[in-house]
């Protein structure tokens, strides 16, 4: 039996693909969102400093692919638009139940 490792040969091998997904904003208009990795995630909450609304922001323009705003324009979004594509990227990623106690 052949044991031995696969040689990757490119960064793209390594590194697992990102997860893109169709989202419809309050206003009907759709926008591709993709998911964050680990390092991505901990960036934004360690530098946002335990501010909610500059997590919140972080996670918006880095996980919004198309199309991708800058942190001023992610700052006029409706809010509800803002919570909406925190939850959907967060839940893309696969940290839904980041910092959650077990049984909640």
């Amino acid at each position: 039996m052949d044991n031995e490792p696969t040689q990757v040969s490119t960064t793209e091998e390594l590194l697992p693909q990102r997860k893109k997904k169709i989202v419809t904003l309050s206003n009907g208009k759709n926008v591709e969102i993709q998911n964050l990795n680990y390092g991505e995630f901990m960036d934004i909450m360690i530098a946002s400093q335990e501010n909610v609304y500059k997590q919140s922001l972080g996670i918006v323009t880095k996980g919004l692919s198309k199309p991708k705003l800058t942190w001023e324009q992610a700052r006029q979004l409706l809010p509800r638009d803002i919570g909406f594509l925190v939850l959907e990227i967060v839940n893309l990623s696969g940290f839904s139940s980041f910092g959650k106690k077990k049984g909640e």
